[in-house]
């Protein structure tokens, strides 16, 4: 099977679990709060603007690298896994990072990158903390050479 294929079949997979997840997530929020989420109207208006938002540069708004790095290694410490970039991207912002830039998830990367000492970036896996050791095997691909046998 071509590689090409092979990765997008994984990541078919991650996002399938991904969704399954957050529908999970919504229907016990639905629950605990008594109140029903409007899927519909939300769906129908995708907002992404906290991916891309432009910020003007006029030094008045900083990053703070450091604090971005910390972050996003207490999120992969914790999902035990490599996290995409996206991902990875998404859970910072939910913490409630800030991070002034048109291209959030490019900025992103190059901090983990200019910190190679301390992450890496697995191919077709995502960012792992190196201080961890080995990541755990991936469960995907597994599944996928099981299928393939």
């Amino acid at each position: 099977m071509d590689k090409a294929v092979h990765n997008a079949l994984i990541k078919i997979r991650h996002y399938e679990e991904e969704i399954h997840r957050l529908n999970q997530f919504i229907t016990q929020y639905e629950e605990l709060s008594g109140t029903k989420v409007k899927r519909d109207e939300l769906l129908s208006k995708p907002d992404m603007n906290h991916f891309s938002e432009t910020t003007p540069s006029s030094g008045k708004r900083k990053n703070d690298p450091g604090r971005i790095a910390r972050v996003a290694e207490d999120i992969i410490r914790e999902a035990q896994k490599p996290l995409t970039r996206g991902t990875l991207l998404a859970r910072v912002l939910e913490r409630g990072v800030t991070i002034h830039s048109k291209d959030k998830a490019k900025y992103l990367g190059t901090i983990l990158w200019r910190q190679s000492d301390k992450f890496e970036n697995i191919e077709g896996r995502g960012y792992w903390v190196r201080e961890l050791g080995d990541p755990p095997p991936d469960p995907e691909l597994a599944f996928l050479d099981e299928m393939l046998k």
